[in-house]
C-alpha cells in the first residue's frame, strides 16, 4: 500500500512537473515574440529618427525660424507616412537649402508629392519635375506651378484611361 501512494505521488508530481514546464515554455515563446516585435519596433522607429536627425541638420544650416523649420519636418512627415522614400524626401530637403527655397514653397512641394502619391499616381515624375527646376534654378513659384499642373495633367491622364478602358499598356506609363 506504501509503495502504491508512492508511485501515485511520484506520478502526481511528474505529471505537475509536466505542466509547470509546459506552462514555463508557453511565457519564454510569448515573452521572446513580444521582446522582437518591440524590438523590431523600436529598431524601424530609432532608423526614422535618425532620418529625421539627418534632415534637421540641413535644416539647421539654413536661414528657416524655428516655426518653419518645424512645419518643413511635419511636411516630411506626412510624406514618409504617405510612401515617399527617405532618400526623396532628404535629397529634396537638401536642394531646397542649397537653392534658398523659400520654407512654404518646400512645403508646397511636399504637399503636392503626398496628394498625388494619395490620388493612387507616382509621384516620381513630379520629384523629377522638382528636381529639375531646383537644378536649373527656375524660379521656385515656377516650379510650383509646374508641379501643380503636372498634377493636374496627371489626374486627367488617369481619368482618361480608365474611363476608355485602354488596356494596351501599364498605366503609370501612360500616366507619365
Amino acid at each position: 500500500m506504501i509503495n502504491r501512494m508512492k508511485r501515485i505521488n511520484k506520478s502526481y508530481r511528474m505529471q505537475n512537473g509536466i505542466r509547470v514546464s509546459y506552462i514555463l515554455s508557453c511565457l519564454l515563446i510569448v515573452s521572446l515574440i513580444l521582446f522582437f516585435t518591440v524590438f523590431s519596433a523600436l529598431a524601424g522607429e530609432s532608423s526614422e529618427n535618425n532620418h529625421i536627425s539627418s534632415m534637421e541638420e540641413y535644416l539647421a544650416d539654413s536661414s528657416y525660424s524655428d516655426f518653419q523649420k518645424r512645419m518643413i519636418l511635419n511636411s516630411v512627415q506626412d510624406a514618409m507616412n504617405d510612401g515617399i522614400s527617405q532618400e526623396d524626401t532628404l535629397s529634396l530637403i537638401k536642394n531646397s537649402v542649397k537653392n534658398n527655397v523659400d520654407p512654404y514653397n518646400v512645403k508646397k512641394f511636399f504637399d503636392v508629392l503626398v496628394s498625388t502619391k494619395k490620388e493612387g499616381i507616382s509621384e516620381k515624375p513630379i520629384l523629377n519635375k522638382i528636381k529639375e527646376g531646383l537644378a536649373k534654378n527656375v524660379d521656385q513659384r515656377i516650379i510650383v506651378n509646374a508641379i501643380n499642373q503636372k498634377s493636374e495633367n496627371m489626374l486627367i491622364a488617369r481619368k482618361l484611361i480608365s474611363d476608355n478602358e485602354i488596356q494596351n499598356g501599364v498605366s503609370d506609363e501612360m500616366i507619365d
